[in-house]
């Protein structure tokens, strides 16, 4: 798994009796960690990842009258300091940086974590290790909810 660390998430699986020798129990366990790891990685805000999370819930049991999405959508908007929240899902805009090293970081998603200096502090999603990554605002986008069409 390269998710971020889901420390907590094991430790409740293993308090469940998961990781154990019973055949699967350690398979539905990682299981878990990898979709946890999954929803992380696409950049959705909490209300999208809970719509995910039902939607595979219940075409894994075979129900497949989901009904219509009654939901507004998500779009990326421009990132400005000072009018997102801390834990706010951003995007290094995908054509932030141009040299080689800075390409790397071009797309990828995480969350707003601090503020300091006029520079923004991400933690990317999907990364194990490392801190957070620091960068100027106007090279950020904040994913926002749009409201749901009448």
């Amino acid at each position: 798994m390269t998710g971020t660390d889901y420390t907590h998430v094991e430790q409740k699986l293993r308090a469940a009796g998961y990781f154990t020798d019973e055949a699967y129990g350690e398979t539905i366990a990682s299981s878990v960690l990898e979709l946890f790891a999954v929803l992380d990685g696409q950049g959705l805000d909490l209300h999208d990842r809970e719509t995910v999370a039902s939607l595979f819930a219940a075409l894994a049991k075979g129900d497949f009258e989901l009904g219509d999405r009654a939901t507004g959508r998500s779009e990326w908007h421009p990132f400005f300091l000072g009018d997102n929240a801390y834990g706010s899902v951003v995007r290094v805009r995908t054509d932030a940086y141009s040299t080689p090293v800075g390409r790397r970081h071009n797309g990828l998603t995480g969350v707003f974590t601090a503020a300091h200096g006029g520079r923004a502090y991400i933690t990317y999603h999907g990364r194990r290790l490392g801190g957070a990554h620091e960068h100027a605002p106007d090279r950020l986008e904040v994913l926002r909810r749009l409201p749901a069409s009448s």
